[in-house]
């Protein structure tokens, strides 16, 4: 196979990506957009030895599982790349990819259940970067494998964080407030952060600045005029050169700084440093999958590590006899500490810690662990940790299967094997799906 070949394929199956999978004579094609069952002319753009990525020059025959995309720039944009596929089909890819990694690392599982949400307007948080494009500012998200900003409206975001990003757009057009340039490193503004309580009524707006910001109680009316669930504006200020949206430094300019939510029955605050899960429905079903697998009573000691804000652990363990969180983002704790007294949890408490420093708080044995991991998985002092401490049983939330696998794989060795599992797809039209394991003792 060469570039620019062309050829016609059935696609067989799906990679990791959710791209279609072609073995014409043995050889592996990667072509986006393609559902399995289709018949497609395959124009092929890069060719190795073994395998190759090409593009469906022709739709052959369709599969009955392909759909009309539901997002007008989901072509282009690089976030969700599943919309041409039903969402049954969406659920199938997401079971087998995950089964695929978790039976790499020895683990043979069926899922007890795959908890599924709405397909648009599901996220409770946006991260809009700011562009200038053709001598006018351009709001939206990165268009795919660039940095160069793809305008439109988000099928899977509210329509409101829609309208008050255009709003911004607006403002710094008619204020000649210009949008930062990464080339240059110059110009004022470079991303709008938004967070909302799931029902909406509380909205922060955060605009992401490079160097000062002069016009910020000018801003901060003018929005909240026009959005009155707006309830609270914050300028951060972030003048590096990197690719990190958030810098150091926030300034309240209204409000409180944070917004309160309501999950699985009890309020929490969330600073904008915090992690909170996207999609608040899923999570709270996500959160009774956890609370099933931890089993936790009174007579149960819990470690939630990763523990955010502190809404698993509070969520999922509400009746334990002891429950102790630890997360590295000092605002997170904070956040945790005053959720867990909002919510008359006397049961709780929270350390500011790296995974590095569990061992040194000296915090004793416990039954229960739960992690909580960003994308990357456990680090090796945690897995350490988990593996020294013997817990009788450990509940793994993950967002990536590949690195839920390798963490897997090591705690099998450790002495641990997996005794259940469940998803929850907590990302509709993306390629991300959220997945919880039991682990337990082989010696218990």
């Amino acid at each position: 196979m060469k570039k620019n070949d062309r050829t016609e394929v059935l696609i067989e199956g799906y990679s990791s990506e959710g791209y279609g999978v072609a073995k014409p004579d043995g050889y592996v094609l990667f072509i986006p957009g393609t559902v399995c069952g289709e018949r497609v002319l395959a124009h092929v753009l890069k060719a190795g030895k073994s395998y190759g990525y090409a593009r469906a020059e022709k739709l052959i025959e369709l599969s009955d599982r392909r759909a009309e995309p539901g997002c007008a720039v989901s072509s282009v944009c690089g976030g969700c790349s599943l919309w041409h596929m039903n969402y049954e089909e969406e659920l199938r890819f997401k079971r087998e990819k995950v089964r695929r990694e978790l039976k790499k690392a020895g683990a043979d599982v069926d899922f007890e259940a795959v908890v599924r949400g709405k397909t648009t307007g599901y996220r409770n948080k946006a991260q809009y970067p700011v562009r200038e494009k053709g001598g006018k500012i351009a709001v939206g998200f990165y268009r795919r494998a660039s940095h160069d900003v793809a305008e439109g409206r988000c099928r899977i975001q509210p329509d409101i964080f829609g309208s008050i990003a255009d709003a911004v757009r607006d403002y710094m057009e008619q204020n000649g407030i210009s949008a930062y340039n990464e080339q240059t490193l110059c110009g004022t503004v470079r991303h709008i952060f938004l967070r909302a309580s799931h029902d909406f009524s509380q909205i922060m707006l955060c605009l992401v600045v490079n160097g000062s910001f002069d016009l910020k109680q000018n801003f901060s009316r003018h929005i909240t005029d026009r959005f009155p669930s707006v309830s609270t504006v914050l300028i951060n200020y972030n003048s590096e050169n990197t690719n990190v949206i958030l810098g150091s430094r926030f300034e309240t300019v209204s409000g409180s700084g944070t917004v309160t939510d309501t999950l699985c029955e009890k309020r929490f605050e969330i600073s904008p440093q915090a992690f909170y899960q996207v999609n608040h429905d899923v999570c709270q079903k996500l959160y009774g999958i956890v609370s099933d697998f931890a089993a936790a009573d009174k007579n149960t000691r819990v470690l939630d590590l990763y523990c955010g804000i502190g809404t698993v652990g509070l969520c999922a363990c509400p009746d334990a006899g002891e429950l102790v969180g630890v997360e590295i983002v000092p605002q997170a704790v904070e956040n945790a500490r005053k959720n867990a007294a909002v919510n008359g949890a006397e049961n709780a408490r929270f350390y500011a810690c790296d995974a590095a420093g569990i061992a040194a708080l000296n915090l004793g044995s416990f039954d229960v662990i739960i992690v909580d991991p960003p994308r990357r998985g456990c680090d090796a002092a945690t897995l350490d940790f988990i593996i020294e401490s013997r817990p009788l049983r450990l509940v793994y939330i993950s967002c990536d299967c590949a690195t839920l696998a390798r963490d897997i794989a090591i705690l099998q060795k450790g002495g641990f094997s997996v005794s259940r599992a469940a998803l929850a797809d907590m990302f509709p039209r993306t390629k991300h799906v959220e997945t919880v394991v039991l682990m337990t003792r082989k010696d218990t």
